[in-house]
């Protein structure tokens, strides 16, 4: 991917979000962002994740939220495997009231969820709905279907937070600046 470039992504297969699964060393995903929000999940290893001007060590069994819209890079530390979904900004918006003023945050207020009992659940989901995508057993798209519906719901019930409306558009203004800046770079 090249630097600081908008990422389209993309959905394949009749399932309606993109999974992402890799174990690698050291790798390196330059600053870029996308509509979409992401979730990451570390199962083995050391994830470096900045978004926007802070920086987050995710370990094993440690989850990160990337909401919508957010610059950030990812670097792989070390052996580690990652497994992630990206979440179409329409299918969130379509089944989350007021998800353009919404973000989703852990119980202490942070987009780092780490070893909790109640993030446990949508890691395991996150990994699940990872391991049918790519292995593609008879009825996968319908079962990858259910779960991200079930990821949805679960951050809606237990993870959404309201953004003050005035800050978000300051925010928004500022990050089409910087959107702007980046492309042109």
């Amino acid at each position: 991917m090249n630097t600081n470039l908008h990422e389209k992504v993309q959905i394949k297969d009749n399932i309606p979000a993109r999974g992402i699964c890799y174990s690698s060393t050291n790798q390196l995903v330059t600053n870029h962002w996308h509509n979409s929000l992401e979730l990451i999940v570390i199962t083995e290893g050391i994830m470096e994740v900045g978004i926007g001007d802070d920086t987050y060590h995710l370990h094993e069994n440690e989850m990160i939220v990337i909401d919508s819209g957010a610059i950030h890079y990812t670097q792989v530390i070390g052996y580690t495997t990652v497994y992630a979904i990206q979440i179409p900004y329409h299918i969130m918006q379509n089944h989350i009231p007021n998800y353009e003023y919404s973000c989703f945050r852990s119980r202490d207020n942070s987009v780092l969820f780490e070893k909790d009992a109640d993030s446990k659940n949508l890691k395991n989901l996150i990994v699940t709905y990872n391991k049918l995508s790519f292995e593609k057993p008879a009825g996968y798209s319908l079962r990858c279907s259910s779960i991200l519906y079930e990821i949805i719901y679960h951050l809606y019930m237990n993870y959404m937070v309201e953004i003050d409306r005035s800050l978000k558009g300051k925010n928004d203004w500022h990050m089409n600046r910087v959107k702007q800046v980046i492309s042109y770079i």
